[in-house]
């Protein structure tokens, strides 16, 4: 999780106000920005939903199954937030390289 929100943090600085505050830098990262933030938002729903799931001595399984999904995003749907920021900081370039009449 504190990877991921690393991630979103450098790629929003670098929509602000760096390498990639152009328009056309902004347009090419929206859709890949917006879903690296759900992503770190999912992961952090996840985690405080672990830190408030019932302990196991309360005699049901919520609170495993509760840790268990967690784990399962954090292990296998987070990690996609490396890859979205890799794709963020490419840039517009091979996006914005056809031209207009190729369409």
């Amino acid at each position: 999780m504190a990877e991921a929100l690393g991630l979103l943090e450098g790629c929003t600085r670098r929509l602000v106000g760096g390498d990639l505050s152009s328009p056309d830098e902004r347009n090419a990262a929206a859709v890949d920005y917006l879903r690296l933030f759900a992503l770190v938002c999912f992961g952090w729903v996840w985690l405080r939903m672990t830190l408030a799931a019932p302990r196991r001595d309360d005699g049901t399984d919520h609170g495993r199954r509760i840790v268990a999904t967690a784990r399962f995003f954090a292990e296998r749907v987070l990690p996609q937030a490396r890859g979205l920021a890799a794709q963020i900081g490419a840039g517009a370039g091979a996006i914005m390289a056809p031209d207009a009449d190729w369409f």
